[in-house]
């Protein structure tokens, strides 16, 4: 089915299969369309538009839940998508959603657990409100204003896939995926189609968890760092001694055509232009089946390793994450919420203090984590041998000494921030704060990094 989208002035043709997506979906797919051609840029000031609403071609505002093939007429479907730079925020800096946004996402499973997360940050400022308006010093009205949210209009990647989500992603990356590396029998091609299918939630996780945030129009993918690593906690290699082994799967499997956007992310052509060459969620994918070939067990057959791979050591993985991380572990939204909040400003921060490598990305020494702590105030010096020794290696999941990793990647330095934000930042006066109060201040102060570089270079 063909999707003729009408934009402004402009016309976007969407091949979406047989039309069982939403127009939810449909919506995040018209996003990364015009950013991936700027259709609009020679026509508006601006680059990243938002969809707002999509109206059949009687103008006709239709419901995003809808099912595309229940508005198609034969194997066609025209629509007008409306879109907008920007949207109005309230006092707390929250998007202020019109009807079609409502109905694609707060009314959704992901919406409601959205707004019971801003409702209870809501509540969780409360204590620093009423401090600050009982005039209790000037130090309160400091606090709560590093505290205030720090939104910005980015994509919210991943954690929480509904079944069509998921469906949509595989039948999108599985239509880019090349085989020159395998050259496997159509009959085995299926079978290994069939299980990745069953397991595709956790390849879209997988993605998620080192990918997170991403805003419109960047450059998004894993770097073979963080792909490095991932294959290092597996124990499918390791990466200290073994990069040989990362470097020949990430490059072996990397022959996607084109890219994938999903329900849920945005993916990079491999190798596009940039710093470094970056692993789309569909190229991912193959790597993960060339991974669990390498751990074939004999008289197996490919596709049965595939799916013990899955069952066994990607499973493994996951019940250590969501066990040990903080962001999946806490009860509390406020980590989870803090953390989307904060994701591009403290990426912005990671980068500027990372050694940067042109084949395998950026990754942080302890050295210049230590010394990003100190500049944000929340560590001192003496205080390297508790850094080191407890919080970088809880983010590496405290593997065996032979294992330790002497960098970090994105996803463990939050996860390293947030654990030292629990142990050194102190109350203030009369106000208790929680451990999630404390990693939203520490996002806060890291991020105020990014002002204070930029006054430097001034």
């Amino acid at each position: 089915m063909i999707i003729k989208v009408k934009v402004r002035d402009a016309v976007i043709n969407i091949s979406c299969g047989n039309g069982r997506q939403t127009f939810r979906w449909l919506g995040s797919v018209i996003q990364s369309r015009i950013k991936q051609y700027g259709l609009l840029k020679n026509r508006f000031e601006d680059e990243n538009y938002i969809v707002t609403e999509i109206r059949n071609r009687d103008n006709q505002l239709l419901n995003p839940a809808d099912l595309l093939v229940e508005h198609a007429e034969g194997s066609n479907l025209e629509v007008i998508a409306i879109v907008a730079s920007s949207f109005p925020v309230d006092e707390w800096e929250i998007p202020e959603m019109g009807d079609w946004l409502k109905g694609a996402h707060i009314k959704s499973k992901i919406g409601s657990q959205w707004m019971s997360e801003i409702e209870a940050w809501r509540d969780s400022l409360k204590t620093m409100k009423d401090a600050t308006n009982r005039g209790e010093g000037h130090e309160s009205s400091v606090l709560l204003h590093r505290a205030q949210p720090q939104t910005s209009n980015f994509i919210q990647i991943g954690f929480d896939f509904t079944e069509s989500d998921i469906d949509s992603a595989f039948d999108l990356d599985w239509s880019v995926m090349k085989w020159d590396w395998l050259h496997p029998s159509e009959l085995l091609k299926n079978q290994l189609g069939d299980v990745l299918k069953q397991n595709y939630a956790s390849v879209c996780n997988l993605f998620a968890h080192y990918c997170g945030v991403g805003q419109v129009g960047q450059r998004y993918g894993l770097t073979m760092q963080e792909f490095g690593h991932f294959l290092h906690y597996l124990k499918v290699c390791n990466f200290k001694t073994s990069e040989d082994i990362v470097e020949d799967i990430f490059f072996k499997t990397g022959n996607v055509s084109g890219s994938a956007a999903g329900p849920a992310t945005t993916s990079s052509k491999f190798n596009s232009s940039g710093r470094w060459p970056l692993m789309t969620r569909a190229h991912l994918a193959q790597a993960v089946i060339c991974a669990a070939l390498l751990e074939k067990e004999e008289n197996a057959t490919d596709a049965e390793a595939l799916r013990s791979f899955f069952a066994h050591k990607i499973a493994a993985f996951w019940e250590k994450m969501t066990d040990k991380y903080l962001f999946y572990s806490s009860t509390d939204p406020v980590v989870k919420k803090s953390t989307f909040e904060y994701y591009p400003l403290l990426k912005q921060v990671f980068l500027s203090h990372a050694a940067t490598d042109s084949k395998y990305g950026p990754r942080l020494t302890v050295s210049a984590f230590l010394r990003l702590l100190e500049e944000a105030s929340l560590a001192e010096p003496e205080q390297e041998t508790i850094v080191v020794g407890c919080f970088l290696i809880d983010a590496q999941l405290r593997p065996a000494p032979a294992w330790e990793l002497e960098h970090l990647v994105f996803t463990e330095f939050m996860e390293a921030l947030a654990r030292v934000a629990t142990k050194t930042i102190e109350n203030h006066k009369e106000v208790q704060f929680t451990d999630a109060k404390r990693i939203r201040m520490a996002f806060n102060f890291v991020s105020e990094l990014n002002d204070e570089g930029n006054r430097a270079h001034k």
